[in-house]
């Protein structure tokens, strides 16, 4: 993508001066970060400045992601009226094998050979992250428990790593 297709503005936290500013550009795709700052700079709840997003996005077609955080008991700051409001909920979590796998199973020697590991396998792996499609249960088009893996650079770009084929033997059921 171009430079110049690119628009970043981080000067308000008004939901209809952002909104304002998508009807200048008309954007394909705006990513809404932070739903708990915006709520506070337009003077709203986080449900209400979803539905006016929302909204939005039906009438102009654009596209939205919202950016929201966790608190430490992982529920979504700033109440829970917003999920309400999308189609579906992300999470980005670090690599945990214990429960992700083995990355030299799942994306092959070369992958894991770039991959820093900090110790034990059961510890986190600080360069690869993974989203969680559906998480706390909400993808409106697909499974709740898809997974897209991450390799990050040294310059924090993000790799998209692609999970190596399963290999069925011939003859065989599965």
């Amino acid at each position: 993508v171009a430079n110049e297709q690119i628009k970043i503005h981080g000067n308000t936290s008004n939901v209809y001066d952002i909104l304002a500013l998508c009807d200048e550009y008309k954007p394909f795709l705006a990513t809404f970060d932070s739903l708990q700052a915006i709520s506070e700079g337009s003077g709203m709840n986080n449900e209400a400045v979803a539905k006016v997003i929302t909204q939005y996005c039906k009438r102009t077609k654009m596209i939205s992601i919202i950016i929201s955080h966790l608190t430490k008991d992982l529920s979504i700051k700033g109440g829970t009226g917003a999920p309400h409001y999308v189609d579906t909920i992300c999470m980005y979590e670090p690599f945990i094998p214990s429960m992700d796998g083995n990355p030299n199973e799942l994306f092959g020697s070369k992958v894991a050979r770039e991959i820093e590991w900090s110790g034990d396998m059961e510890e986190k792996i600080p360069k690869l992250r993974v989203l969680v499609g559906g998480a706390h249960g909400k993808n409106r088009y697909g499974d709740i428990d898809q997974k897209a893996y991450f390799l990050t650079g040294d310059d924090g770009e993000l790799v998209l790593l692609r999970k190596k084929p399963k290999v069925i033997p011939f003859g065989s059921r599965d």
